[in-house]
């Protein structure tokens, strides 16, 4: 048995924009208390689901790069799933509002990222903290 080891680099932002915006469209109506449903399509048999993690559990992409990336997106869903039971729809949504002003902005720089999230989680967390009611 071969494996085919295709490496893009042109596209590869275009690509993780892309994977991400497919699945979480596909996704986001299963959001909130209003439980749409999805219809996920694997032969032999359909499934109608309204959980973000069964969802995620079942969705494949045919272009095998998105598939790589969204392998990633799944795998972050399902801990978030495992680790808080429940948030997994929501975290998606997160994901993809992250990747697009990412893509909005054009800055590509992890690092500046990374350090732009904290200090907006910070700043969030102090917000919270501070309109707590005793």
């Amino acid at each position: 048995m071969s494996t085919e080891i295709k490496i893009i680099q042109d596209k590869t932002f275009q690509t993780i924009v892309s994977a991400v915006n497919e699945f979480v469209d596909f996704v986001k109506p299963t959001f909130g208390p209003a439980s749409n449903k999805v219809i996920i399509e694997k032969v032999p048999y359909r499934l109608v689901v309204d959980d973000g993690v069964q969802i995620a559990r079942d969705f494949e992409f045919s272009d095998p790069a998105k598939n790589a990336v969204f392998k990633i997106v799944r795998e972050a869903l399902i801990k978030t799933n495992d680790r808080e039971g429940d948030g997994t729809t929501g975290s998606a949504i997160v994901l993809q509002g992250i990747i697009n002003e990412v893509a909005r902005q054009g800055n590509k720089d992890g690092r500046r990222i990374e350090r732009e999230l904290k200090k907006g989680l910070e700043e969030a967390k102090a917000q919270l903290l501070k309109s707590k009611k005793a």
